[in-house]
């Protein structure tokens, strides 16, 4: 079943916008991954930058926050 919904006259079509936001979200990730690996940060995994991030944005952040 494909989920549209009309709004002002335009179809929207959410599975499309949906496979849109995956292969958008895909292709930033491999960006990422590629940038990593050619930065003086190569031996960090994409993950563990971004949990890196996530304590570095809040020195309050708990390991249940990460996790999510």
């Amino acid at each position: 079943m494909i989920a549209k919904v009309y709004l002002g006259g335009e179809i929207l079509d959410y599975n499309r916008i949906n496979e849109y936001l995956v292969d958008i979200f895909n292709r930033v990730q491999v960006i990422e991954e590629t940038s990593l690996r050619t930065s003086q940060f190569n031996d960090v995994s994409l993950k563990e930058m971004h949990t890196i991030e996530i304590i570095g944005k809040n020195s309050n952040v708990t390991p249940s926050d990460i996790a999510r």
